[in-house]
């Protein structure tokens, strides 16, 4: 019972704003875009870190954005997960992704 009174008090509060509730996989979506977002800027930061000498700074967040690919590439594989009509696409980022990884590693080499 209480499990419905809180979930009809989010429904109203989601009809009030204008909006219509969202469903866990598209909840989902939005997290997955956001964690590829979040590693195209831990690249970014990697390079700059590099910039700067700061290789084990860098090695740390190019593996953190490993990480954050295989989570993500997982995630994808699981029927349902995320919208179908979303898979592709963000198929196609997390390749953008894992490029920038590949062009930012031979930086290591160089940094020493």
């Amino acid at each position: 019972m209480v499990e419905r009174t809180s979930q009809h008090r989010r429904t109203s509060r989601l009809q009030e704003r204008g909006s219509k509730p969202t469903t866990t996989a598209q909840t989902r979506l939005e997290a997955i875009k956001l964690q590829l977002s979040l590693a195209l800027t831990f690249c970014a930061v990697a390079e700059t870190k590099l910039g700067f000498g700061r290789v084990d700074e860098a090695r740390r967040l190019i593996q953190e954005v490993r990480y954050r690919c295989e989570f993500i590439s997982r995630h994808l594989d699981q029927p349902g997960h995320v919208p179908p009509t979303a898979v592709d696409e963000l198929r196609d980022q997390l390749v953008h992704v894992e490029l920038r990884i590949f062009r930012v590693e031979p930086l290591f080499e160089d940094n020493g």
